[in-house]
């Protein structure tokens, strides 16, 4: 129960909100009830329940009274709401779904809803996957970005290093963060191409649609060189329910195939990999301390192809 109005907001959901946001997490969840329906007035939307896998922003498909399909999206109130308007702006529909409005009070972004929505993770047939979801990253990143705006993958790596103390006191390996901040200054040192990027994007934010066999969702919004927008896609590989022989098999074909699509040598997608992976995991820690086993597993796989 949230302010008064079954919400049936998840466990999961509202640990995380207080992992980010800390103190202020009890006053935003409160406020949802009302958040929502000031958004069902602004935009004359009628909006469903939240969806169930939330989590880190509230999410709900709606209508709107003319009948189009559409989400409502209540981001946590921090930076990346700015970030994530700014990035679908640009984009403009052209290989993602659509901004229809946004809110900037409210932190609140009216989406086109993409049916069928089928996930691309659902696929059965991986290498399939893996060059849609190339196709698909190709078609959404940007020349001449917002400087001002985004941040860089620079400015992420460099979070890290700097905050690279807080795993301290923990059973985290300190030494796979030296080594991602080792590998990602070697590998800067190959002038790139700086684009705005999607920065997470894994087939879980990649949906079926009419408007377009396949679209992104989600965008975070980075300026970086392109091959960084590889990493995402392997940090989703691993099942817990598979053989490690096996997620070794899936993640070196998904390197190949990202590879062939691509035009980068494997063993550079396989380095970039290895830092986002640590990258993923530091975040996961700072955020909540737990839960990033899996990621760093991700990575000594990925640094065995190097």
């Amino acid at each position: 129960m949230v302010g008064g109005i079954e919400l049936s907001l998840p466990d999961r959901f509202i640990r995380n909100v207080k992992g980010v946001i800390g103190k202020s997490a009890d006053e935003w969840l409160r406020s949802l009830p009302r958040l929502v329906s000031e958004c069902e007035t602004l935009w004359s939307c009628a909006f469903s329940a939240p969806y169930r896998d939330l989590s880190f922003n509230y999410v709900a498909s709606g209508s709107r009274f003319d009948g189009q399909a559409v989400v409502l999206k209540l981001c946590i109130p921090n930076d990346e709401y700015l970030t994530e308007a700014g990035a679908l702006q640009a984009i403009a529909g052209d290989g993602a779904n659509l901004l229809l409005a946004c809110d900037h009070p409210r932190h609140a972004l009216l989406l086109e809803r993409l049916i069928p929505g089928r996930s691309l993770d659902e696929m059965a047939d991986h290498d399939q996957a893996d060059q849609i979801a190339a196709s698909v990253m190709k078609r959404i990143w940007r020349i001449n970005p917002d400087r001002a705006l985004f941040p860089s993958v620079n400015d992420w790596i460099q979070h890290m290093a700097d905050r690279k103390n807080i795993v301290q006191g923990t059973v985290f390996p300190t030494s796979w963060i030296t080594t991602a901040l080792g590998m990602y200054h070697e590998l800067i040192s190959e002038p790139a191409e700086q684009l705005l990027l999607h920065g997470d994007l894994h087939k879980g934010n990649i949906l079926s649609s009419q408007r377009e066999p396949w679209l992104a969702i989600d965008p975070k919004g980075v300026i970086g060189p392109a091959i960084w927008e590889t990493g995402p896609l392997l940090l989703n590989v691993i099942n817990p329910g598979e053989s490690l022989r096996v997620t070794r098999h899936n993640l070196f074909r998904s390197v190949l195939a990202l590879s062939s699509a691509l035009g980068h040598d494997r063993r550079r997608i396989a380095a970039w990999g290895v830092v986002r992976a640590v990258l993923s995991a530091f975040w996961t820690v700072e955020d909540h301390g737990h839960d990033w086993q899996s990621t760093l597993l991700t990575a000594e796989i990925l640094q065995s192809y190097i």
